[in-house]
Order: C-alpha cells, then sequence, then structure tokens
C-alpha cells in the first residue's frame, strides 16, 4: 500500500501559476474589449461619429460618440483598436459635447435602435426584446 505524497508548491511555483493566470484573464479581457470595438466601428460606420481623446494616466485610451435616431452613444476604445476607425482618424476634432448619458442609458438607447431597425417603427415599443415588463 503507497501512500501519497502531498507536496507543496514553492513560492516560484505559486508566482508562475499567477503570473500565467493573470496573462490569460488579461488576454479574454483584451479580446473582448477588441470584439467590442469591432460592433463600435460599425456602428460609427453608419452614424455621423467623432473620435476624442479620453483623459486617461497612460493616454492609451480613446472615445467614440456615436449620434443615433435613439440619442447618442460613446465607448472608450484603447489606442491599439484604432485601426478599426480610419474612417473616424481623418475627422476635424471640434469638440464633442456628452449628453451626460449613463452606460444603462447607452445600451437602452442602443436597444431602442435594433428594435428600429428591425422593425423600421422608431420610439419605444411594448413587449419587444430587452424590455424588463
Amino acid at each position: 500500500m503507497s501512500k501519497e505524497i502531498q507536496v507543496e508548491p514553492d513560492e516560484a511555483d505559486v508566482t508562475r501559476l499567477a503570473i500565467e493566470q493573470r496573462d490569460e484573464a488579461r488576454a479574454e479581457r483584451d479580446k473582448a474589449y477588441r470584439e467590442r470595438a469591432d460592433l463600435v466601428a460599425y456602428l460609427s460606420a453608419n452614424y455621423p461619429s467623432q473620435l476624442a481623446e479620453a483623459e486617461s494616466d497612460d493616454g492609451a485610451w480613446w472615445l467614440v460618440f456615436v449620434a443615433t435616431p435613439s440619442g447618442q452613444m460613446s465607448w472608450h476604445i484603447h489606442e491599439d483598436d484604432l485601426e478599426l476607425f480610419p474612417h473616424l482618424l481623418d475627422r476635424d476634432e471640434t469638440g464633442v459635447d456628452w449628453d451626460g448619458h449613463t452606460t444603462e442609458q447607452k445600451y437602452e438607447r442602443l436597444r431602442e435602435l435594433t428594435r428600429t431597425v428591425a422593425t423600421g417603427i422608431y420610439g419605444p415599443q411594448r413587449g419587444a426584446i430587452g424590455d424588463s415588463e
């Protein structure tokens, strides 16, 4: 009968595992940001849009403002994703007035825009997909 020997990982193993997990999490996060940037690029190519540099400590973030029939929407875009926005890079940046929308309002507007495009009917619709009622 053999006994199982449990070996405690040494500090280097624990550190290496933590670094690997961190790097995997960052890669997944960056992939999700890139996918979102692809969708924002599509929206910004179809509606009047502007690009503005965001105030950030590292200077790596930009804001894309999209003016839709449902209202203004905006997203932070990492500088690594700016290549998806060549249609905005040459535009005159004379200042963008943010309308104060919250993240919740932005996604309410996006759902409304989706319903509008899908149905051809503008305005809130009762019982539509995404409604909480």
